[in-house]
């Protein structure tokens, strides 16, 4: 789950406007994890407010609340 949050806090940096164009499968080759593990951590991460997820993209509401939990 942290390598999952940790490639999308790298990622907002490359997008500034947060709205990362990026499908479950993109993430989840480059953490070395599963679809269905990006997934479990995009559902949680919109449940607390850090990140709205939609078809083909993902979009970074909260980068500071998303990177707390990466440093766990």
């Amino acid at each position: 789950d942290t390598r999952v949050r940790r490639r999308l806090c790298e990622l907002v940096g490359t997008y500034p406007n947060g709205v990362v164009p990026l499908t479950q499968e993109e993430p989840a080759a480059m953490a070395g994890t599963s679809r269905a593990t990006v997934n479990r951590v995009l559902r949680d991460e919109s449940k607390r407010g850090a990140v709205a997820h939609q078809r083909g993209r993902v979009t970074i509401l909260d980068a500071n609340d998303l990177a707390r939990r990466c440093r766990r």
